[in-house]
């Protein structure tokens, strides 16, 4: 992916190994039950898989995601944006990057986890067309909380969504 800016001068490029001390440090302040930095190893080593960073105007990773292509479909595994970079675009760049690679690997259909509580995320991705499709009990830990499932249709021309932000 070539590195993209969002209307916030904030750029999406793929992640490498030299960023996850960084995405390290916005997981572990993100969720309750983080992903390991071998997780994140494995994924950037994965053929099905791609990570972007978010990275903003002084040159500082902000934000990252993690896309799992099958067939023809996708799951948006992990979103996280730093704190202080939070409800300034980041982590919509980074959809808008994520669903930029599922058109160009020709993923329909998009999927992926939010927790109940988590407004703000859950806004974000009705926003950019994702709907609610189902409800995963129990899915989260630390707390126990369901997960509701989030379905996007992507047609022939893609969602509508700003192609600045993708590779």
């Amino acid at each position: 992916m070539r590195e993209a800016e969002s209307r916030d001068a904030v750029r999406v490029r793929d992640a490498t190994i030299a960023d996850l001390p960084v995405v390290m440090v916005i997981e572990n302040d993100s969720f309750s039950d983080p992903w390991s930095e071998q997780a994140y190893r494995e994924t950037l080593e994965a053929d099905q898989a791609t990570m972007h960073v978010a990275i903003n105007v002084t040159g500082d990773v902000v934000g990252h995601a993690v896309t799992y292509f099958a067939a023809d479909e996708a799951e948006l595994a992990t979103i996280a944006v730093a704190a202080n970079a939070r409800r300034t675009g980041v982590g919509r760049a980074l959809l808008n990057a994520a669903l930029l690679v599922c058109r160009r690997r020709g993923s329909r259909k998009l999927f992926l986890e939010v927790r109940e509580s988590n407004a703000a995320a859950r806004a974000m991705y009705g926003a950019a067309g994702f709907q609610p499709v189902g409800r995963r009990r129990a899915y989260y830990t630390l707390p126990t909380e369901d997960a509701v499932l989030m379905r996007l249709e992507i047609g022939a021309a893609g969602p509508s969504t700003d192609d600045r932000a993708g590779s």
